[in-house]
């Protein structure tokens, strides 16, 4: 299958039955054109603002989505720059000065059958290898498969052109889409808020998937009153646990290891504040604040690495920085102690090295290697995390490379980027209070507006309560709640 990168993913809506349902292509920043003449029903002739851009076979949208009369034509022969162009099929309907037309690229949906979420699917009998043409006059296209297509377990869609295909929907379950995607509870707000959806309206999809993403920022910024003392901290969730026990690995002589290396994001890479634990190996480490750490740990430290390739028996050896170390002494490397009795800051280069026996250099050290004097590489017992990072107290000594460095924590949530995207927060049916708030706000009901906000946070002030989360220190558990409610008075942050 020939993948498009300019085609849109498309999203499966609903299964139900035997129809599945499939998003339109968003083309909301398409290019797009008006009429400047009407056109009767079987015209041909079009004269639009400017056809600047365009040029032959290009498909046009007259109209906008969901009206009955929207219809898409290709044109027909080339463009001269100016008003006028000509469509190769005469139009089924008449269109009124200043209709929009939109340059549009997908213009099929091909639909495949799979056995499992993984495996390449068979296009189904029902729609062809050609596709079925996107329903354009309504909000969304609803295909119905045949007997023989119901065998599936799986389905998924991809967009058309008529040569190249998109990439592949999410998967969907022949039995229908899961309950906690977001796009039944967008749909209920809108239909409760007598709304529609359209690039011609204030609720569009950009914008209600925008404030999908508000609401799930607005749960995982909730702000309680710490019960132990009276402070205002951020409300960490059961839904937002992860654990890595893979990702990282202790290096040799390394002492810091990034954050972002982890499997899922992780909610405050700043602060210790989203670490539910880490262990070093199976050893469980203790938390001390970045101060305490340079403090105690590495005031008088010294780190370098290894500038030009070093073996063994060398009675020298090439730092990238010398400025800081002391002018004679020992310094760590590898399994190596090194011992040395001058250095010259200028080359970097520090001599005396004993050709053999204590002090000398027993293996091959690399470039970039780490070089560390006043600490002793060690076993890790205490971290901190500092800009994004762990800091060990020690670094990793020899004995301990390869160590897993286990983190139990709290990650962000992904983002939504369709309306078929699941949400991992178990009262998802607040997302639909939320947007009604929100479509309220926009259209200027403020007294609709306040009602559900209110409603909102009552619904998320009660299931705070009845979602208790471990915090950093084990068995010890938060209590949560809010005093008020009103419409922008909730100590929720955010609003």
């Amino acid at each position: 299958m020939a993948v498009s990168k300019v085609l849109q993913k498309p999203s499966i809506l609903k299964i139900q039955g035997s129809t599945i349902r499939v998003a339109h292509p968003n083309i909301k920043d398409n290019p797009r054109y008006y009429l400047r003449s009407p056109i009767a029903v079987g015209g041909t002739a079009v004269t639009i603002s400017d056809n600047a851009g365009l040029a032959d076979d290009d498909w046009l949208l007259f109209g906008e989505i969901g009206d009955s009369k929207t219809e898409e034509d290709d044109i027909n022969g080339a463009v001269t720059r100016g008003s006028s162009l000509t469509v190769t099929n005469t139009l089924k309907f008449a269109h009124d000065l200043d209709t929009p037309v939109t340059k549009i690229l997908e213009r099929k949906i091909k639909l495949y059958g799979a056995a499992t979420s993984s495996a390449t699917g068979t296009v189904i009998t029902s729609v062809g290898a050609s596709g079925v043409s996107i329903q354009w006059n309504r909000q969304y296209t609803d295909i119905t498969i045949i007997s023989t297509d119901t065998a599936y377990a799986y389905y998924y869609a991809t967009f058309y052109d008529g040569t190249t295909e998109s990439s592949a929907s999410d998967y969907v379950l022949a039995t229908g889409v899961a309950d906690n995607v977001i796009n039944d509870q967008i749909v209920s707000a809108v239909d409760m808020c007598d709304e529609t959806i359209g690039t011609d309206t204030k609720i569009t999809r950009d914008f209600l998937l925008e404030q999908s993403n508000k609401w799930q920022d607005e749960i995982a910024q909730y702000v309680y009153i710490d019960p132990r003392d009276g402070t205002k901290k951020v409300k960490n969730w059961p839904f937002e646990e992860a654990e890595d026990t893979t990702s990282l690995s202790a290096t040799e002589n390394e002492n810091t290891y990034a954050l972002s290396s982890l499997s899922s994001e992780i909610k405050f890479d700043k602060t210790n504040q989203a670490i539910i634990s880490l262990r070093f190996g199976f050893d469980k480490m203790d938390y001390i604040d970045p101060s305490e750490m340079d403090q105690e740990y590495y005031q008088d430290t010294v780190r370098t690495t290894v500038s030009t390739q070093a073996t063994a028996g060398q009675t020298t050896m090439t730092l990238s920085s010398t400025a800081e170390m002391s002018d004679a002494g020992q310094f760590y490397v590898g399994a190596d102690t090194i011992t040395y009795t001058s250095k010259v800051d200028s080359t970097g280069v520090v001599s005396g090295i004993p050709a053999s026996g204590t002090g000398s250099i027993t293996e091959t050290h690399a470039v970039g290697a780490s070089v560390w004097q006043g600490i002793n590489p060690g076993l890790p017992e205490k971290y901190t995390i500092y800009n994004g990072s762990i800091i060990f107290n020690v670094p990793v000594d020899t004995l301990y490379v390869g160590y897993k460095i286990r983190i139990k924590y709290y990650k962000k949530l992904s983002r939504f980027v369709d309306f078929s995207d699941t949400t991992v927060i178990p009262f998802y049916n607040t997302l639909e209070t939320w947007l009604r708030a929100r479509i309220e706000t926009r259209k200027g009901n403020e007294e609709n507006a306040k009602s559900a906000y209110d409603q909102f946070y009552k619904q998320l002030d009660t299931n705070a309560l009845s979602n208790f989360s471990v915090t950093t220190d084990p068995m010890d558990y938060y209590s949560f709640g809010n005093k008020d409610y009103g419409y922008g008075t909730s100590n929720i942050t955010g609003l």
